[in-house]
């Protein structure tokens, strides 16, 4: 399990889309979905260090665009809202993703980093004791 979770850090590390800050800010949103303090400490600090202001921040949080990111950014962060949330992403959404740029490989990928974080807190919750 060690080996596949180093297997993707590295596969995130090289990724050709998903930078390091759109990566901490979707992490960032997936502990905040799960209360995950740790995590959302130690993404915030990324993502402050990667330049995002307190107001930034404030913004990811509640959902409005970060003026940081490009609208195709946003409108990703967007979608990963609405996974971490558990409702649908309609075909029209997809279609704006892929106008803006967005691979469907690049769709999943920003998705599957979301729910790993997810994933690993019901882990971290079960055994923590």
């Amino acid at each position: 399990m060690l080996d596949l979770q180093f297997e993707q850090i590295t596969y995130f590390m090289v990724h050709e889309r998903l930078n390091f800050p759109m990566l901490a800010a979707i992490r960032f949103l997936a502990a905040n979905q799960v209360c995950s303090d740790h995590c959302q400490i130690l993404n915030r600090t990324w993502l402050t260090k990667s330049g995002l202001s307190v107001q930034d921040m404030d913004n990811l949080s509640k959902g409005v665009p970060v003026e940081v990111f490009s609208d195709a950014e946003n409108a990703l962060l967007h979608v990963m809202r609405k996974v971490l949330a558990k409702e649908a992403v309609h075909e029209k959404e997809m279609e704006t993703l892929r106008g803006l740029g967005w691979k469907d490989s690049d769709i999943l990928d920003a998705c599957a980093q979301g729910n790993a974080i997810i994933g690993m807190s019901y882990l971290i919750k079960a055994f923590e004791k």
